[in-house]
């Protein structure tokens, strides 16, 4: 006769039987202490060598996890928790607004302080031209000011406050035509 048909698939037992041999974990309520089994992490710790690295888009962000060295098995009520709170607005949460461009060699991180200032200059296309000409002369009314050229980065939920690093763009009323004041940068973007 003919050879068997080749096997098409296989079978495999698999036993689970000491996969919760461990015990269960304890200290979920008391994160870090020396009888836990869990830790405190954020993803912001491979940041935490800049000063607001311990941040990211304004906020710290703290999770409760089971430490990688101890064998324990989450009890099935454990719920993963997190503890947020927010931060004062630094350097890394600004961008270049719109028709505003990074000056080369500026902005970002150094190893020993906080994130390095981002430089934003005035793009030099047409569509920008046009844009700081009715910005700048007043043509609607009111004129946007930014003396950095820089809006908050969207979605951060920094604050500002004591010690907060603020650029924010503000508008101001003025005379339709009118030119912008000496020493206020002239427009800037919409944020």
């Amino acid at each position: 006769g003919s050879p068997p048909p080749p096997p098409r698939g296989f079978l495999a037992a698999i036993a689970f039987d000491d996969a919760h041999a461990a015990r269960e974990c304890r200290g979920a309520d008391a994160p870090g202490a020396a009888d836990s089994d869990y830790e405190l992490w954020s993803p912001a710790d491979v940041f935490a060598s800049s000063v607001s690295g311990r941040c990211i888009l304004g906020r710290h962000v703290e999770y409760v996890r089971r430490r990688a060295d101890v064998r324990c098995h989450n009890p099935s009520a454990f719920e993963v928790t997190a503890r947020e709170t927010t931060c004062p607005c630094a350097n890394d949460d600004y961008e270049c607004d719109y028709c505003y461009e990074p000056v080369p060699g500026t902005g970002g991180h150094d190893d020993v302080a906080d994130v390095a200032p981002l430089e934003c200059a005035r793009a030099q296309s047409d569509e920008c031209a046009a844009y700081f000409r009715v910005n700048d002369r007043c043509a609607l009314g009111v004129r946007n000011v930014s003396a950095a050229g820089q809006r908050l980065v969207p979605n951060t939920r920094c604050t500002f406050g004591s010690g907060a690093v603020d650029y924010r763009v503000t508008q101001e009323q003025c005379t339709k035509g009118s030119a912008p004041p000496p020493g206020t940068g002239g427009g800037g973007g919409g944020g």
